[in-house]
């Protein structure tokens, strides 16, 4: 039974159907989400759910802290723990989803939010499920001023 239990992928399952797919495919999540921070420059992660702030925070490169929206309700404790505001005031960062929609506080706090990016998760040749990631900014990015020689 407990070998049942723990693993489910002989049961053949379609997608969202199998509950160990919250789990899994956490290594491809991270790969995609560090990519992400690489090719923007962001070293801050939010996700919107504890599940998913938890898999990111240990299978990130280095296990940084992973955020949650300062708007989630106090389910769990990661919304005890200092937020994103206090830690990194100035800082941009990338906000995992499941929706393609981004909270209000999130609005708030980077008033540029770049379209939400799909990601396709995948484990041992597996579709798992979709998330979506959104490169949230402090500031707008001004255009560098080209100033003629004289």
């Amino acid at each position: 039974e407990t070998v049942g239990l723990q693993e489910t992928r002989w049961l053949n399952l379609p997608p969202g159907k199998d509950p160990l797919d919250r789990a899994r495919g956490a290594r491809d999540l991270a790969t995609q989400v560090s990519a992400l921070e690489t090719e923007s420059g962001t070293k801050v992660v939010i996700a919107n759910a504890y599940m998913t702030a938890s898999l990111l925070s240990f299978y990130l490169p280095g296990q940084p802290d992973v955020y949650m929206p300062l708007s989630s309700a106090p389910y769990n404790q990661l919304i005890l723990w200092p937020t994103y505001r206090e830690v990194h005031p100035k800082e941009n960062a990338i906000f995992v989803s499941e929706t393609n929609r981004v909270p209000n506080s999130l609005r708030d706090d980077f008033p540029n939010i770049d379209p939400g990016k799909v990601l396709t998760i995948t484990q041992d040749g597996r579709t798992i499920r979709k998330l979506y990631a959104f490169v949230c900014k402090r500031q707008s990015e001004k255009p560098t001023q080209v100033t003629p020689g004289t």
